[in-house]
């Protein structure tokens, strides 16, 4: 009997299994795949991989079923139980196709497969891979916290697993060096992240996305009294007056009330639009071959207007101070 085709593909927090058994098609009473690992879940010296649905739909109770109980019926599987650690991780995965009925299991094992796999630690020649629990409608999350996480010492543990380790790796990383550089989705991790880049006295560049309505995600939580004040503020890296303050205007205008009331306005060291054109005119009629950069060197007059160096905005080409448009004005 040929065996089954088996490839595992590996993270350093998950092992994909991909299985194929072309034999399977032959069979009316093909029922799945029953997977052991060693070593097992929780040092367990082995575990099967579970599967959450049975023969008679989920478990009633909430539990996992065992894989020997009631195969996988997937081609493809995850196996996310892995153990955290700074060094590589050795499993073997011994993958068996099932036949029978529900109540009279039959384990095909010369048709069986055994995979050894190595999964490599988060980093690796330099480079970290890295992944969070980003699922707080999981299962897991429920069985773990339950739905009722407004506690501060709870919510705080909620998110310390979810992170699953992340929290530190960004901290970690920039203590080992001097100068960095880098780029990151939304900077609003007010528990761990913000706060350690607050007391990082050495250089750094982060580009990264944010907008005003980032601050109504706790607020909306306070609102709903999901949370509290003091976890709030610290969420917002603000203090509980200023929570107090921002919860009012909240409550009254909603996320568009977050939002900087002069956005969009025209700034106080800004010059008038007026002046600016009449500037731009002058320049593009008198040195319309070259810019304000060139027609600073090149104009003795010009050396010494340049006692300032406030850009006026791109208006047509970039001009390259105030002082220098308006003596062009007094020179015209």
């Amino acid at each position: 009997m040929a065996k089954i085709k088996a490839k595992a593909y590996c993270s350093p927090n998950v092992v994909l299994l991909a299985i194929d058994w072309k034999e399977g098609k032959n069979y009316d009473d093909f029922l799945g795949f029953a997977i052991q690992r060693k070593p097992g879940f929780f040092k367990y010296p082995e575990s099967w991989l579970p599967n959450r649905i049975g023969f008679f739909g989920p478990s009633k109770i909430g539990k996992d079923f065992p894989s020997n109980k009631c195969p996988i019926q997937k081609f493809w599987w995850w196996d996310s139980v892995l153990d955290s650690s700074s060094k590589a991780r050795k499993y073997k995965y011994q993958i068996t196709p099932v036949r029978g009925k529900p109540r009279n299991l039959i384990y095909i094992k010369d048709a069986s497969k055994i995979l050894d796999v190595e999964v490599s630690p988060n980093e690796k020649d330099g480079i970290g891979t890295y992944f969070n629990r980003a699922v707080v409608a999981s299962q897991k999350f429920s069985k773990r916290f339950g739905r009722d996480i407004k506690k501060e010492s709870t919510l705080l543990k909620a998110l310390a697993w979810l992170a699953d380790g992340l929290e530190t790796v960004i901290p970690s990383f920039l203590s080992k060096s001097k100068n960095s550089e880098g780029a990151i989705y939304h900077l609003n991790d007010f528990v761990w992240i913000v706060p350690f880049l607050e007391k990082y006295k050495n250089k750094i560049s982060i580009v990264y996305n944010g907008n005003d309505t980032d601050n109504d995600k706790p607020l909306e939580k306070l609102k709903k009294n999901e949370i509290t004040q003091v976890l709030a503020a610290q969420m917002l890296n603000l203090s509980t007056r200023q929570i107090r303050n921002k919860i009012k205007v909240y409550y009254e205008f909603g996320p568009e009330g977050l939002v900087h009331k002069r956005r969009g306005s025209i700034g106080n060291r800004s010059w008038d639009k007026e002046i600016r054109d009449q500037a731009m005119f002058i320049i593009k009629e008198h040195y319309s071959d070259f810019g304000p950069t060139l027609v600073l060197p090149k104009n003795g007059f010009a050396k010494k207007c340049l006692t300032g160096g406030q850009n006026l905005g791109q208006a047509g080409s970039p001009a390259t101070g105030a002082i220098f448009m308006q003596k062009l004005l007094q020179f015209e």
